[in-house]
C-alpha cells in the first residue's frame, strides 16, 4: 500500500476516524474500510502512473506517500454524505490531483524505474534477402 492507517491516525484524530469509518455503530475504527480506501487512494495513483512506472511502485517513493494520503483522507472524509470536508484537505486534495497530472506529464519525474527500463524491444521484419546469394 502506498500509505498506511498509522499514517492516516498520526492526521486524523481517532473519534473523527471512528466516525468517518463505523458504518455498523461499534464505536471503533472499522479497519476493513479504511484499507479499502487506501487502495482507492492507491489505484487513483496507479491510473496517472501507468504506463510510465512499473507498478505497483516498489519502494514507495514518500512523496507519492504523502499523495496517497491526502487522496485516502479527501475519500474518507467524502464517503460521508452531509459531512463538510475541511477546506484544508480539500486543498491537498486537489493539489495531489493537480500533481498527478504533472506526473502524468511528465513536468515531475519520480525517482524510481521507468516502465521502459529492462525491457528489449525487438523489431522483427520480413528479410529483404533468402539465403543464396
Amino acid at each position: 500500500m502506498y500509505c498506511t492507517i498509522e499514517q492516516i491516525k498520526s492526521q486524523i484524530p481517532e473519534e473523527k476516524l471512528v466516525q468517518l469509518t463505523d458504518d455498523k455503530n461499534l464505536a471503533e475504527i472499522d479497519i476493513n474500510t479504511v484499507n479499502q480506501i487506501i487502495l482507492s487512494a492507491e489505484d487513483i495513483i496507479n491510473g496517472y502512473l501507468r504506463g510510465i512506472y512499473n507498478l505497483p511502485l516498489n519502494p514507495v517513493p514518500g512523496f507519492v506517500s504523502e499523495l496517497a494520503l491526502n487522496l485516502a483522507i479527501y475519500k474518507l472524509y467524502f464517503r460521508r454524505i452531509g459531512t463538510v470536508i475541511p477546506e484544508d484537505i480539500v486543498q491537498k486534495y486537489k493539489d495531489a490531483i493537480e500533481t498527478l497530472e504533472k506526473i502524468r506529464k511528465r513536468e515531475i519525474v519520480l525517482d524510481v524505474e521507468d516502465s521502459k527500463s529492462g525491457v528489449v524491444l525487438i523489431n522483427s521484419r520480413e528479410k529483404i534477402f533468402n539465403d543464396v546469394l
